[in-house]
């Protein structure tokens, strides 16, 4: 093993749930207040925490006549009752990839721009919250992603002494950033963003899967 830790971030990468994020915002809460969500401008609030969420919202959507909180509201419910009828979707290669980890005695943390609520509610619904020695949410730090602080505090929890000790898994420009930031090898499995060259350039490796990141951690 090249590592002796891993950070995972968890929408789009560990489970499919950033798309069912836009999907709601164009479906449910567009038609619930009227005004047209656009998938691209929904993309730029991919991997940041809810205060940086509420900062951007009036930004990216001028004239939108409901507030952030009350259309995020909107939006969980219809999720909600996604994952009452479906379960959270787990991304395909993640059960592989942490048995790998595990078995190579390799301790894993989350670090997500979510809330801890959202986060062990995924985390209990997929029976993966095991695999996770340390959890660092978006509600537990000043910064939210491209800053690097959740990263750097989950190292800082994981015991580990340097970046260079730790894999970290994104699927966003933000995250990718934050790791990059940060100092740590980031291995990008992208999932509604495409990479660009520059975010191809700052990462360790990109992956189709998260089960294709193995062979490069032998």
């Amino acid at each position: 093993m090249k590592y002796s830790y891993a950070i995972f971030d968890m929408d789009g990468l560990m489970f499919d749930t950033e798309n069912l994020f836009v999907t709601s915002f164009e479906t449910e809460v567009s038609h619930a207040t009227g005004y047209r969500f656009e998938r691209e401008q929904l993309k730029n609030l991919i991997g940041i925490n809810a205060s940086r969420t509420q900062e951007l919202f009036p930004q990216l959507f001028p004239g939108c006549p409901v507030s952030c909180s009350e259309a995020y509201a909107i939006s969980h419910v219809w999720m909600q009752n996604y994952f009452d009828t479906h379960g959270v979707p787990v991304k395909p290669g993640l059960r592989e990839l942490l048995d790998f980890l595990k078995a190579n005695g390799c301790a894993c943390a989350l670090a997500t721009s979510s809330n801890r609520s959202v986060a062990d509610y995924y985390l209990a619904d997929a029976h993966l919250a095991d695999y996770f020695s340390v959890l660092v949410c978006g509600d537990e730090v000043s910064r939210s992603k491209p800053d690097p602080q959740t990263f750097l505090l989950a190292m800082q929890k994981l015991g580990a002494q340097s970046p260079a000790q730790c894999a970290v898994f994104e699927d966003s420009r933000n995250g990718l950033l934050a790791g990059a930031n940060g100092g740590f090898p980031v291995f990008l499995v992208p999932d509604l963003i495409e990479p660009t060259p520059e975010m191809q350039a700052l990462c360790y490796a990109t992956c189709k899967t998260l089960s294709d990141a193995i062979a490069l951690l032998q």
